[in-house]
């Protein structure tokens, strides 16, 4: 399995648990408006603001594997603009929704490579600029 493949992967099981739950249940911080820390059964811990007992405006997401996500929640969902980092070094930055991205963003693999375009469910879609490690570029779709 590639390099890429496996933050493929990484990337859809983070987002998985967040989408279902698993990462994003109830928080019972005190509900200030202020920055709180909430650790969760799977060792995931969330730094940042809440609303409702659900996250909210910015934080941080951080699961035991390494993976990291920084930005935007709207009631315990990841919406809005962020970054995800892999534990492989990759780097997704740009638009979320229901804890996926959507919209225009861009991600920069391990090894130095890149596509920047539009997203759909998580998924590439439509066209988009690749910029390989070695420097040759492609843009279509």
């Amino acid at each position: 399995m590639s390099g890429k493949e496996k933050t493929a992967g990484a990337f859809l099981l983070a987002l998985s648990l967040v989408a279902n739950g698993v990462a994003t249940g109830p928080a019972y911080a005190q509900e200030t408006g202020a920055v709180e820390i909430k650790q969760y059964e799977d060792g995931g811990v969330y730094e940042g603001t809440f609303k409702d007992g659900l996250q909210h405006g910015k934080g941080t997401y951080r699961l035991p594997s390494g993976y990291e996500y920084t930005g935007d929640f709207v009631m315990g969902e990841i919406r809005g603009e962020g970054v995800a980092r892999f534990p492989n070094g990759s780097v997704y930055e740009g638009a979320f929704e229901k804890g996926k991205p959507n919209g225009f963003g861009k991600i920069t693999f391990a090894d130095g490579s890149t596509f920047e375009g539009d997203w759909v469910d998580g998924k590439i879609n439509g066209s988009g600029l690749v910029v390989y490690a070695n420097g040759v570029r492609y843009e279509g779709g």
